[in-house]
C-alpha cells in the first residue's frame, strides 16, 4: 500500500442516479460544464493540472 499525503479536491459536483441510465446523461452534462466554462482555469493557487474524477 502507498501513502499519499493529505490534499484537497476542489471543483463542481452533481447529485445523480444510476435509473434509466440517468447518470451518464447528468455526468456528460457536468463534463460539458467543465470544460465549457473552464473550471481548471479558475481554481486559484492549484498546484497541479490533474484532474480527479470521484
Amino acid at each position: 500500500m502507498e501513502h499519499i499525503e493529505n490534499f484537497k479536491i476542489i471543483g463542481i459536483e452533481t447529485e445523480t442516479t444510476n435509473e434509466n441510465g440517468k447518470s451518464a446523461e447528468d455526468l456528460g452534462k457536468l463534463w460539458e460544464q467543465f470544460y465549457g466554462e473552464n473550471v481548471p482555469n479558475k481554481i486559484p493557487n492549484k498546484i497541479s493540472d490533474e484532474i480527479y474524477s470521484i
